[in-house]
């Protein structure tokens, strides 16, 4: 399973780096596996992080830098 869901595409479309917050022993353990995936296939996934706060770290960004909307709000959910 996780090497079919990793040869998909990111569900976000972009170039900047990726990273998976999995804070769960189980989605971790899943996490890794695609990030495992996803590198061999050349994909652009940076890592996998236990929390948000990790995330924002190796990303070096704050929760105040995603004020900006990806899609258009008559898209959002």
């Amino acid at each position: 399973m996780p090497r079919t869901f990793a040869a998909n595409g990111p569900a976000v479309p972009g170039e900047g780096p990726r990273v998976i917050v999995a804070p769960e022993v189980a989605l971790y353990g899943m996490a890794r596996m695609f990030e495992l995936y996803r590198g061999s296939m050349g994909g652009n996934l940076q890592t996998v992080v236990r929390s948000i706060d990790e995330a924002y770290e190796f990303l070096k960004v704050s929760p105040e830098d995603f004020s900006r909307r990806l899609f258009p709000e008559s898209m959002a959910a």
